[in-house]
């Protein structure tokens, strides 16, 4: 016998949960109540209708054991708000060696005599101390015989009708379901009740009570389905008409008709053989047309007619007859619940056979589909849109279920928080026009590819973030993840590094109109072609953006790139980080003053578009500054000793660079790992080999006040 603790009750907010799942249950139970069995004993319409009553009284089983379950519950905690171990085992002990319990009319968790106070509605008191022990298993009722062979047609408007009102009363049910499955959701989550003893009252709650009702209601949105759409097949048929549906009576009208149109058909001959053997005098010219027979046709074709309406008509019986069979069967699986249900309710669900109720949640799983793609299609995203969260839950057991998905899947991938962003994904797929399969398919593929970041997204997303709360934004993060971007957007920098073509132009030219760019809009080309983000790009101020160093931050913030402070240790960097170098220069000494940006690479590189010049006005097309620095000689300092004849501004920018970096590119090898430390699209250092952390500001630029960094839209503090 398993021992347990103290139960610690937070008194008021633990009833107020108890209250609305008791409440929930009484309001579907209510709603349940209300149907009534309809008898129109000649089609399908009637199966489905009858189906849907036998299925509310199963229902009706589990919501009773339930219902004393949480009697139960209750007493435990509105009148001992802290349960001792000594009570607690006191309830167990009697409980396990009741052996038989009362009838049904005695039914109901007893007290013991030592209680003092009012009974508790729902409880009796005992002349012992035990407590109600197992209930009788009963007669187990065959509730779902409902014969699905039929040899005509027979369907009425009024039936039609009846199967309107079964799939609005199922989709009602279908909503209490739901509320009752988050409200005890809330009770299972809550911090109000806790202690050993109130984990395994919760463990019931969550493995029977949540379960059960999610496969009650995936079965429910079946049958609703099956209703729904056999009605609205109906009235596609004949157009909304009144309508009265036999098909011997049709077949015996065409027979009629037929019988009808051969007499015609022959009087019409017999009259023709007469007109052409009338003898009239020669001095009479009178000329008689013979008649045409065209009742024979038109039998033809009303006969053609009614066959096709009725061949349509079948179509609609014959494909609902499958699903009605398939719910007939999870019918009787959820009265199996019911009659365990009943046996393991009250207070012996703490000490109910283990075995027993593992057939229950094995049961459960086995009635759930096993195909991710369609329960989300039916069941999780409405034709408008709109998502049922409810089901998220039931996502996660499916997705688990379906080998497809499964074996991409870790368990603890499926959070709530991923399946919550998969659902706005979808919805924000269809919203963009997006066909609702297609939208279904592309959102789960992306929940196996990328869980984690799904994850992060629907963090930040349900907090105070102005970008992620844009559907548009989250579509864009969402197939945008981090890593793949900055990938993307580094290969494409490294390539137009290497090719001479690309040069630097920070005239109107700098958009890439010839290949050549600045600073500013290298980095952005980089992440819009190469990242592969939808950036505004271009110099046309009415169509585009021209972002410029001084607004990268506030521009680039719409794409999903955050501001983040920088203190000069590049250790803190990540691979993609726009570095913003004096963004608020002031003009000197009538000159501009000088701002840069340059695009981290990772190991304290850098990659950027810069330019020298030996000249104030070239902007030559392509990069020919290696070119130009092996052709510039080098000019020593005139009060320096050091020789400079024969040198180049290449060879003094190489060893320089070096000894500042501890490098070893020379005139004739200055590419590292692949990027060329010379040229106008080329890498750089920021900080020293020997040294990676602290930043060093080569050639006096100016301070690095802060980076801008692509997160998909995530603050920095969600990373």
């Amino acid at each position: 016998m398993t021992r347990y603790d103290e139960i610690v009750v937070s008194h008021d907010e633990l009833c107020r949960i108890m209250n609305s799942c008791i409440d929930s249950i009484r309001d579907l139970k209510t709603h349940l109540d209300r149907e009534i069995r309809r008898g129109y004993p000649e089609s399908i319409a009637t199966k489905i209708a009858e189906s849907c009553s036998f299925f509310f009284d199963s229902i009706r089983q589990c919501l009773n054991a339930m219902s004393d379950d949480w009697r139960f519950i209750s007493f435990c905690t509105r009148f001992f708000l802290v349960l001792d171990a000594s009570f607690a085992d006191q309830l167990l002990d009697a409980a396990s060696h009741v052996e038989a319990g009362p009838s049904s009319e005695e039914f109901g968790p007893r007290v013991p005599d030592s209680f003092v106070g009012p009974v508790p509605y729902g409880f009796v008191r005992s002349p012992n101390t035990g407590f109600c022990g197992p209930m009788p298993m009963g007669v187990q009722r065959p509730i779902t015989h409902v014969d699905l062979d039929y040899e005509y047609l027979h369907v009425s408007d009024r039936e039609i009708e009846s199967v309107r009102s079964v799939a609005d009363a199922l989709r009602r049910a279908i909503d209490l379901i739901d509320v009752f499955i988050d409200a005890a959701t809330e009770f299972v989550g809550t911090d109000a009740f806790q202690g050993m003893y109130a984990q395994a009252v919760k463990a019931h709650i969550e493995n029977t009570h949540i379960r059960i009702m999610r496969t009650v209601s995936y079965i429910a949105y079946s049958m609703y389905q099956t209703s729904y759409e056999y009605a609205e097949g109906y009235a596609s048929c004949i157009g909304n008409g009144r309508f009265e549906v036999d098909e011997r009576e049709l077949e015996e009208l065409i027979l009629s008709l037929r019988s009808r149109a051969d007499r015609i058909s022959g009087d019409v001959v017999e009259v023709n053989a007469a007109l052409s053997q009338l003898a009239l005098p020669d001095d009479v010219s009178v000329h008689f047309r013979p008649l045409n027979d065209q009742c024979s046709g038109a039998t033809d074709r009303l006969a053609v007619s009614i066959r096709r309406e009725l061949t349509a008509l079948k179509e609609i019986e014959d494909g609902s007859r499958p699903g009605v069979s398939g719910e007939l069967e999870d019918i009787d699986q959820i009265d199996a619940y019911g009659d365990l249900m009943r046996v393991n309710a009250g207070q012996n669900m703490l000490c109910s056979d283990t075995v027993t109720l593992d057939r229950i949640n094995k049961a459960v799983d086995a009635g759930l589909p096993d195909d991710a793609v369609f329960f989300t299609e039916h069941f999780l995203i409405n034709d408008d849109g709109s998502v049922n969260e409810n089901r998220r839950s039931m996502l996660r057991d499916v997705l688990l279920n379906d080998p497809s998905f499964s074996e991409r899947l870790n368990r603890n991938d499926i959070t709530v928080g991923s399946l919550s962003a998969t659902l706005r994904y979808m919805r924000c797929l269809m919203a963009e026009d997006v066909e609702k399969s297609e939208a279904v398919k592309s959102a789960l593929e992306r929940l196996c590819e990328c869980p984690g970041w799904l994850t992060s997204l629907n963090a930040a997303g349900n907090g105070y973030n102005d970008y992620l709360a844009n559907d548009s934004n989250f579509r864009i993060s969402v197939e945008n993840m981090p890593e793949a971007v900055i990938d993307g957007a580094l290969k494409l920098g490294v390539n137009m590094a290497n090719d001479d073509s690309h040069g630097y132009n920070n005239s109107v030219l700098r958009w890439g109109d010839n290949g050549d760019y600045d600073c500013a809009s290298f980095a952005v080309y980089m992440f819009a072609e190469g990242g592969g983000l939808d950036i505004n790009y271009g110099l046309d101020k009415s169509k585009h953006r021209n972002i410029a160093v001084f607004d990268m931050a506030s521009q680039m913030a719409d794409y999903g790139f955050v501001k983040v402070p920088f203190d000069g240790d590049c250790t803190k960097l990540q691979r993609g980080d726009i570095i913003v170098i004096n963004p608020d220069c002031t003009p000197v000494n009538g000159h501009a003053g000088h701002d840069h940006i340059e695009v981290y690479m990772g190991d304290g590189v850098v990659i950027h578009a810069t330019n020298i010049s030996f000249t104030d006005d070239v902007q030559t097309q392509g990069d020919d500054m290696a070119q130009r620095f092996r052709n510039h000689p080098y000019y020593a300092d005139p009060d320096s000793d050091e020789d400079t004849s024969g040198k180049t501004y290449l060879d003094n920018y190489c060893e320089d660079f070096n000894a500042t970096f501890g490098t070893n590119i020379t005139s004739d090898n200055y590419k590292v790992n692949g990027i060329p430390f010379v040229g106008e699209i080329s890498g750089y250092r920021i900080a020293s080999v020997e040294d990676p952390e602290t930043y060093i500001d080569y050639g006096d630029r100016g301070p690095v006040p802060y980076i801008v960094r692509y997160t998909g839209g995530i603050p920095v503090s969600c990373d």
